[in-house]
């Protein structure tokens, strides 16, 4: 990974690279960006053309068969590639080049997510191997809840004081640890400690969830349970901290190494997780929509018509960060034209790119946007957010999360400008955690002169199907009980005015009789 660092490793594509290429390609690069434990340093996706590319020392070239060059092409044996799909590494002079072939789109996909299965990867040692369309390629899926093992040998601490132990976990980022999630803590201590002072201490993000005093007569074996807290906020890496006080009675001055106290966590400590997901479509919970249990969530990707070096690169910092998310290489991320239709849209969480004028889904969406653009389509206008100059609007890029407007369950990120550097300005904010975690509500703006600003647009961000009004309700029970109150005082005054009105029709009636 680190040919990554110092940016001597790409992907490269044909110059119109059709939607499977490309398909194939983006899982491909997503078994290489979730190894990449640098944030923000990414492995370009470009195109043939792109002789700075291709004269990197380590390519990864995905194609079909007869869009390879030529000098590629003589390389392989063009029968295996007719059903079949070719994994293919060669060494040209001091290039390394791995190609990922086939005239079978199928085929094509399965070794892209072949490619993106290390441990497929790593147990084969020829330098070629051919993928069928039924090959199994699978990753393991992740385990979100699930009871997980704090260590798998058990762990000793020694010394007077503070003594502690860490150990980091993850979960997919869309998911949180919900409550009554447990710590389930087996462990020993010394019996020479002054008990009246000595505790255990479990933390999660350096949140303490509980502690306990330790006890002379349970030295030798003992346990606890701590249930995480309702306000316990904790998101994808997170650590448990399991801390040791181990206080020390009235010793001589001279100290024996035989007294020095100690605790041991047991391999039988577990951590109980339960998880929940996270459902607000705002760029502090990205890439929810688009992972779900680290996998890929029916991504629909919709690029320009014309694909230019910032466009790719662009694709680049989405796809980079994204696979650093994935977990497995089983979810789908597929291509579309600008000519799909709404239908065609319709079951996917969209990512589109480029500007009203080479990317029609987005001009066809003018009116959803937060920003939206003037009549021609040359700039953004001013919203009630922003107030924006007409030259200035032109030389500015935004991303903006809205609800899909072909499926309310679904959510659309949107980067865009005027132009393909603006939209490359944008997408330099989705490139690393460090730079999406600037962003807490669902739009930003950003200039060329690196100012940026952001917004937050919905007042409801949740994802799912519109609820009707008695389901909103019936979710609500302060809702419901108002509505109650509010009812029968209104039962009550009209029954009083009904009772007033008859009584002074009585009184009337009785005097004009009289």
């Amino acid at each position: 990974m680190d040919t990554t660092i110092q940016k001597k490793v790409a992907v490269l594509v044909p110059d119109k690279a059709n939607e499977t290429e490309l398909q194939s390609a983006v899982y491909a690069l997503s078994g290489y960006a979730k190894k990449n434990e640098t944030d923000g340093a990414t492995i370009p996706v470009s195109t043939f053309s792109d002789t700075s590319s291709m004269g990197l020392p380590y390519t990864i070239v995905v194609a079909e068969y007869k869009n390879l060059p030529t000098e590629y092409q003589s390389k392989i044996d063009a029968e295996k590639v007719e059903k079949d799909a070719v994994i293919q590494l060669l060494k040209i002079e001091n290039k390394a080049v791995l190609i990922v072939t086939s005239n079978d789109p199928k085929a094509l996909i399965k070794a892209g997510r072949f490619v993106a299965n290390d441990e497929l990867m790593s147990q084969i040692s020829s330098d070629q191997k051919v993928v069928t369309t039924t090959t199994e390629t699978a990753s393991q899926p992740l385990k979100i809840n699930d009871e997980l093992a704090l260590t798998k040998t058990g762990d000793e601490v020694r010394g007077a004081g503070h003594q502690e132990k860490k150990y980091f976990m993850s979960l997919p980022a869309n998911r949180s640890i919900a409550e009554n999630s447990e710590v389930n803590l087996a462990f020993r201590y010394a019996k020479n400690l002054d008990f009246d002072r000595s505790l255990v201490t479990v933390s999660i993000n350096d949140i303490p969830i509980g502690s306990k005093k330790l006890n002379k007569e349970y030295a030798d074996s003992d346990t606890v349970s701590f249930k995480t807290p309702a306000d316990l906020s904790v998101v994808g890496n997170y650590t448990v901290t399991v801390s040791f006080d181990l206080e020390m009675q009235s010793v001589p001055c001279v100290a024996d190494s035989s007294q020095t106290p100690w605790a041991y966590i047991a391999p039988e400590s577990t951590l109980l997780i339960n998880t929940q997901d996270r459902t607000d479509l705002l760029f502090q919970n990205y890439p929810f929509p688009f992972l779900q249990d680290g996998s890929y969530n029916q991504i629909g990707i919709v690029l320009p018509d014309k694909m230019d070096q910032n466009y790719y690169q662009s694709l680049t910092n989405v796809i980079n960060l994204l696979g650093k998310y994935a977990e497995d290489n089983t979810g789908i991320v597929k291509f579309f034209p600008t000519t799909a239709t709404k239908a065609d849209l319709k079951n996917y969480n969209l990512i589109l790119m480029g500007s009203p004028k080479d990317n029609p889904v987005i001009k066809s969406l003018n009116k959803e946007l937060y920003f939206q653009y003037d009549k021609a389509g040359n700039g953004f206008v001013s919203n009630e957010k922003l107030s924006i100059e007409s030259d200035y609007g032109k030389q500015i890029g935004t991303g903006q999360l809205i609800h899909s407007p072909y499926n309310e369950g679904s959510g659309a990120l949107i980067l865009t400008g005027a132009t393909s550097e603006t939209v490359y300005l944008a997408s330099k904010e989705m490139a690393s955690q460090i730079s999406v975690s600037k962003h807490s509500g669902d739009a930003f703006v950003i200039d060329k002169d690196k100012n940026s600003y952001v917004y937050r647009f919905k007042k409801s961000e949740d994802i799912g199907e519109k609820k009707t009004f008695v389901e909103k309700v019936q979710k609500n029970s302060t809702i419901t009980i108002y509505l109650l109150a509010v009812t029968l005082v209104g039962i009550s005054v009209i029954v009083g005015l009904f009772l007033a009105f008859r009584k002074n029709r009585k009184i009337k009636g009785d005097y004009d009789e009289k």
